[in-house]
């Protein structure tokens, strides 16, 4: 995938038509520990950002850098095409919205709302107006005289949004804003903040090491690992054609069969049309494997492994059932929860849902010359 990027005299000429430019940004922190390792981003104004990756991949930290939390070693950060790389946080355009709230406890909703148009010496008249339309805007009329220790905390997490919306920036950043939200409220804040964002255009950054939330929110899918961005792109194309090893193992949990032994499962027709020594590892997602019951089932199937069952985890209508294959592999494929689980298993998938990378994880590219026959 090609990854869109500016840089040097570049920059100069296209940075107007972006809201965001990171160029070649890189964080060191004292001792030597490298967070992030020459970023590139170029964000077009309204993109919805969802910064994907393990704890401790730098997602956060570019978050803070782009807000001017964090000072940068090396690089630049532009807004709106001007440079903001040593401008203070207040100076840049961008609103926060953290993990932890970080209200005022002794101020009413509308008050914490109204606070940083107060900071911003914006006329009383005006800055209450704009407050009690934000509080109508995320259904917190009812509450909007309550303080926080009288809230939930989907409302609590409600009123930090409507206080970095209600200030108009040019980017909004968000740091894991729901983790510490339940599951069921989770769901409805999620389609709350993509409608809010929807609605103001606003461009958006979203840190988050949830799968199924950046997925859900996502224009742009950005995943990260070892202060590096793996993969960059539109989040179906990265779920479907994942550039890495690593980006398909994280997305989706798909199962990675090793092709250099001597138990790989991969077909003879397949392996002579690669060249052997570049293939690492065959890539299969448990939904795109079949439980067969009889061989002529079998039928037609590009990969058929068969393999003892160690486990299986209930899922509400389906089950993750854990195997071990013959060639001493482990795998999970997705069955109904209704289902049997057997002692022993036959699975088969289709070339179309394999996946080829090479010994290093990187994707091969090309369709997988299969015939029924191949195997």
């Amino acid at each position: 995938m090609t990854m869109t990027t500016v840089s040097g005299e570049q920059a100069e000429q296209v940075s107007s038509s972006w809201s965001v430019g990171v160029e070649a940004m890189t964080k060191v922190y004292p001792g030597g520990r490298r967070a992030l390792d020459g970023v590139e981003l170029a964000v077009k104004p309204g993109t919805f950002v969802v910064l994907l990756g393990p704890s401790g991949c730098g997602k956060t930290t570019l978050l803070r850098c782009i807000a001017g939390l964090e000072r940068i070693s090396a690089g630049r950060v532009l807004i709106g095409g001007d440079e903001v790389t040593h401008r203070e946080p207040g100076d840049r355009g961008v609103a926060m919205v953290f993990q932890n709230y970080a209200l005022y406890p002794t101020k009413t909703v509308l008050e914490n709302i109204e606070y940083p148009l107060r900071m911003a010496k914006v006329p009383r008249q005006a800055r209450r107006q704009r407050a009690r339309e934000m509080t109508e805007l995320l259904r917190l009329g009812p509450v909007m005289g309550s303080r926080p220790a009288q809230l939930s905390g989907g409302q609590r997490q409600r009123v930090g949004i409507g206080r970095a919306l209600v200030r108009e920036p040019d980017v909004l950043l968000m740091d894991e804003p729901l983790s510490n939200i339940d599951a069921e409220l989770r769901g409805e804040l999620r389609a709350e903040i993509r409608r809010l964002q929807r609605r103001s255009s606003t461009t958006t950054f979203y840190v988050t090491h949830d799968q199924a939330e950046a997925l859900a929110l996502a224009d742009r899918l950005v995943v990260m690992r070892d202060g590096r961005i793996e993969q960059d792109g539109p989040p179906e194309q990265v779920y479907q054609e994942p550039a890495t090893r690593f980006v398909a193992s994280f997305l989706g949990g798909m199962n990675m069969l090793d092709l250099t032994g001597s138990q790989a499962v991969l077909p003879a027709q397949l392996r002579a049309t690669l060249a052997e020594d570049r293939l690492g590892w065959l890539g299969v997602r448990p939904e795109d494997l079949r439980v067969v019951a009889r061989p002529e089932e079998a039928t037609g199937a590009e990969l058929v492994l068969h393999g003892t069952v160690e486990g299986n985890e209930l899922l509400g209508r389906e089950r993750l059932m854990h195997f071990r294959t013959q060639g001493d592999q482990r795998a999970r494929v997705r069955i109904h929860a209704d289902q049997t689980v057997p002692a022993q298993i036959t699975v088969v998938a289709n070339s179309a849902d394999l996946h080829l990378f090479d010994t290093a994880g990187r994707r091969l590219s090309g369709t997988l010359p299969l015939s029924s026959g191949s195997r």
